[in-house]
């Protein structure tokens, strides 16, 4: 069998057979020439223009791709600047694509060698698009250009195919703007700067621990086993990709005068400086500053993390920057991992010490060691008093009849919110959903008709438990027995429109307080069918039984609140299949500026806004309730938009669709974009009047339709807090 050395000598017979003054006959020589080529081909080593032109003599692997081929050779042997031979190179790579499907045997397997040859010059050519973009990055025109041609190719080798197609639609839009959209380019250099850092961990892991096993296992150099992932990123055309976009968000931020701090709560706190990975199911023995890696968005805040510094971006009006103002708890996130990490190198020295974190409205951040020792740590917190709950009404209820005691303020403030919209004036219309609800009482009865005193007693015993973990199981496990009975089921359907697809949310007696907001601590369930009375009994139970996930039941404890007191409503509404959601609030919650609503607004369901689930940044916009000024602060950059998946094949859930920003209108038109904002600063203007304070309003868009599906007080530190420390 023939191996790789073979190749050599087969080169040298033919150079010793077609040398001048050699006697061997023409039709030796001709097939000489065959086999040397056969071999090239069989071992992958034949160039790229030899295979191009092979295959252009063949006529493969389609009629149009000859005359393509020919441009493309044209274009690289008369050295055309980069960007037009990516072009023709793109160009024929696109025909092999739509062929290749079609082909088999030797003609797959030609076209497909030539289809990697062209991705190998392809990284060259780019190497060299990054070299004059990073030589003067406000060649803003070719760096749009080059990124593009960049994305596309990424796309042509089968990575992220239809993200890479929505981006290169984008830069497209981008490139053919008459003046320069500085917000809309940022978003989507920050996009690609994430999605070359996910690609380029996604390879690392995908080697991690079987390329050193290997390595040992053959006797290669243990360095180049530890290099080995590194190289296969630096050698793959998105490595080029991400010199492009890192050198050109650089420029964008640069010319925007960005700071390189995004401060969701300011202030200054106190305590020892910690690095974490998590504050998920972190317990702070004492006061702490905390330099955070990740953050999911619907963690709880521990009592003694009196300051994080997060190092990505998260949505100001998530659950968990609620929670932060709600606490007091000094908040800033990173813009990029890079400046993380200076931070976190340059504070190394003052880990585990105490450490005052200054945080100003501006995006400048300080860690230095207090100046004054620690103070005592602060007595616990009065305990938040929850209204005394009715438990008499034990049917459905419709909202517009719900009553915070038997419904919880979630449920009744849908019912106010349902009149509020009728009288809502022309600049502030709004709709709202509608629903039922399901009071404590079926709660309470279900629990006492299936459990019998058991619940009660584990409640009641929970914060003295040995294993938390164990008790919150056993506590899950017997809500898993409380389903509803038939009747109750059929009285709720019966409340609903059979056809209808519904939102199962949490009405409970502990949340949307005025001292306890209970952001995103319970459940709810999307996408429901009405129709099925199965699916309807375990969303309800699935809201039933997050009154015992971890961060709810350590929230209430911390609050003070009784276990064996919480009770949960349940609130069933229609689910609104929006084309945007939002979170605003009436009063601007970094700046308190009384007279700015500030708003964060994503593609489909609000899930990516309320529980930051998916990385990126939302819309960003403030209205000026005195000038009607509107203001952009960020353009979104969110890769995904949550939407509704097919409820009989998958109820309750929500799936991933590819955002392509070129067909958004909140992104591109931007007459719409201030029209929505003003409509929206109207409604929360009149939504802070009528329920007479600063609101914390939750919202989606459905065409012309804009729905409140929730308004609740915000919860906020006083403007002139002191430091927050132990």
């Amino acid at each position: 069998s023939a191996g790789p050395e073979d190749l050599v000598t087969s080169e040298r017979i033919l150079r010793m057979v077609t040398a001048d003054g050699a006697h061997y006959s023409g039709a030796f020589v001709d097939q000489m020439r065959i086999f040397h080529r056969e071999l090239l081909e069989f071992f992958n080593a034949t160039s790229m223009d030899d295979q191009l032109q092979d295959i252009q003599n063949r006529g493969e692997p389609a009629p149009e791709a000859s005359a393509l081929i020919g441009e493309f050779l044209h274009a690289k042997h008369s050295f055309a600047p980069v960007e037009h031979q990516l072009c023709k190179l793109i160009d024929l790579r696109e025909v092999y694509q739509t062929a290749m499907p079609k082909l088999q045997g030797e003609v797959l397997q030609r076209v497909r060698l030539s289809d990697i040859a062209l991705e190998g010059y392809a990284f060259v050519l780019l190497a060299e698009a990054a070299k004059q973009v990073e030589a003067d990055p406000h060649r803003n025109e070719f760096a749009l250009e080059a990124c593009r041609l960049a994305v596309e190719n990424v796309a042509l080798s089968g990575t992220s195919r239809s993200e890479m197609v929505a981006v290169a639609n984008e830069l497209k839009r981008l490139k053919t703007l008459t003046g320069t959209d500085l917000c809309a380019q940022r978003a989507n250099w920050e996009r690609l700067v994430r999605f070359v850092g996910d690609f380029s961990q996604d390879l690392t892991a995908l080697y991690e621990g079987g390329v050193e096993e290997l390595g040992r296992a053959f006797g290669v150099d243990h360095h180049a086993t530890k290099v080995f992932a590194e190289a296969e990123v630096r050698s793959h055309i998105v490595f080029q990709l991400s010199r492009i976009a890192a050198q050109q968000l650089r420029t964008t931020r640069k010319q925007m005068d960005l700071p390189p701090w995004d401060p969701l709560c300011a202030g200054t706190a106190r305590g020892f400086l910690v690095r974490l990975g998590s504050i998920a199911d972190y317990v702070a023995q004492k006061p702490i500053v905390a330099l955070l890696d990740h953050a999911a968005g619907d963690e709880d805040i521990p009592a003694n993390v009196k300051g994080i510094v997060l190092a990505h971006p998260l949505p100001h009006l998530s659950h968990l920057g609620v929670r932060a103002r709600q606490a007091g708890t000094v908040f800033v996130c990173s813009e990029d991992w890079a400046t993380f990490l200076s931070l976190t190198e340059g504070a190394s020295d003052k880990l585990d010490r105490s450490v005052e974190l200054k945080v100003s409205s501006t995006g400048t951040i300080t860690i230095d060691e207090a100046s004054t020792p620690m103070l005592p740590e602060k007595k616990a917190p009065a305990a938040v008093r929850v209204p005394k709950s009715d438990l008499a009404n034990t049917r459905v209820t419709p909202i517009t009849k719900a009553s915070v005691l038997s419904c919880g303020s979630k449920a009744f403030y849908s019912g106010v919110l349902e009149q509020a919209a009728v009288d809502s004036p022309p600049a502030a219309r709004f709709s709202s959903p509608g629903g039922v609800a399901l009071p404590f009482g079926i709660f309470a009865q279900t629990i006492k008709r299936r459990l019998g005193s058991q619940y009660e007693k584990a409640a009641k015993t929970f914060d003295a438990s040995v294993s938390l973990d164990e008790t919150l199981e056993h506590l899950a496990k017997l809500l898993d027995e409380c389903e509803l009975d038939d009747d109750a089921v059929k009285e709720l359907q019966e409340h609903l429109p059979a056809d209808s697809i519904v939102m199962v949310r949490s009405s409970a007696n502990c949340e949307d307080l005025e001292d306890m907001s209970g952001a995103g601590l319970y459940e709810s369930i999307a996408n429901v069918p009405a129709s099925s009375g199965k699916l309807l009994n375990s969303a309800v139970v699935d809201v039933w039984k997050s009154l015992w996930t971890k961060r709810a039941a350590l929230s209430r404890k911390q609050y003070g609140v009784a276990h064996e007191k919480a009770y949960m409503g349940i609130l069933v509404q229609p689910m609104i299949v929006a084309n945007l959601s939002f979170i605003m609030f009436s009063e601007h919650p970094i700046s308190r500026n009384a007279n700015e609503v500030y708003m964060e607004i994503a593609v489909g369901m609000g899930e990516t806004l309320a529980s930051a689930s998916s990385r990126g940044v939302p819309f960003r916009l403030v209205y000026d309730k005195l000038t009607d000024e509107v203001r952009v602060i960020a353009h979104s950059n969110y890769s995904h938009a949550l939407v509704p998946s097919d409820p009989t094949a998958a109820p309750g859930l929500l799936e991933q669709q590819v955002i392509d920003y070129s067909q958004v209108a909140l992104a591109v038109d931007a007459e719409y974009r201030t029209g929505l904002a003003r409509r929206l600063g109207e409604i929360a203007r009149f939504l802070e009047t009528h329920f007479g304070g600063p609101q914390d309003i939750e919202g989606a868009v459905d065409g012309d339709t804009v729905y409140i599906v929730q308004t609740r007080p915000m919860v906020l530190p006083p403007a002139d807090a002191p430091p927050t420390n132990g």
